[in-house]
């Protein structure tokens, strides 16, 4: 059992097809079974929510946040991806879909959301503070965001009792340059 869950996060980090997991590791029908089962019945989910405690406790912090850090990125759609599942990004001319991660300081996910690329940030960021408000066991009171959340999402935090912050880069600084604490969130945008 323990290859098994070995073989699960080596095909997700390494995305290779579940037929060309290593020799080494189960088989792919071994795998993919209980793979298959534990996202249905939320077991993967318990099991992440167990381990970001740990991680937490051994940071000398609570289990759950009481800050989490709220960010968009578009990424392009594979080509065999349904097209109504999928969209333009306007503003950053990108085809495809938009993530929307919540993490607290010390970057682990909190939420994940996935949407069309044509939905606005407020929309991710409305489904986000709720994805929060379940997972993270009602302790987040703030949340830091960039400019392209709006109002909807201000609001709507502050009617959860979740102080929404825009966060605005400095108009001198050109190009990328980590903000504090929004920074965390940036790290989690590469691919896993």
């Amino acid at each position: 059992m323990r290859e098994i869950v070995n073989s699960i996060p080596y095909q997700g980090r390494t995305g290779c097809q579940w037929a060309y997991l290593p020799h080494d590791l189960p088989p792919k029908s071994a795998t993919y079974y209980y793979f298959a089962a534990w996202r249905v019945d939320g077991t993967d989910q318990v099991i992440h929510e167990l381990l970001r405690c740990q991680v937490r406790e051994r940071a000398s912090r609570l289990e759950d946040p009481t800050l989490v850090v709220l960010d968009t990125q578009s990424v392009r759609a594979a080509a065999g991806v349904p097209a109504t599942t999928t969209g333009r990004d306007p503003a950053k001319r990108v085809p495809g879909r938009k993530r929307g991660l919540a993490v607290d300081v010390l970057g682990l996910v909190i939420a994940v959301i996935v949407l069309a690329a044509n939905a606005h940030d407020n929309a991710v960021g409305i489904a986000l503070l709720d994805r929060v408000a379940e997972h993270a066991g009602g302790t987040v009171r703030k949340a830091l965001v960039d400019q392209g959340f709006k109002n909807q999402v201000v609001a709507h935090g502050s009617g959860m009792g979740i102080d929404v912050e825009i966060v605005e880069r400095n108009p001198q600084e050109t190009g990328f340059v980590p903000q504090p604490k929004r920074w965390r969130v940036e790290q989690n945008g590469k691919p896993l």
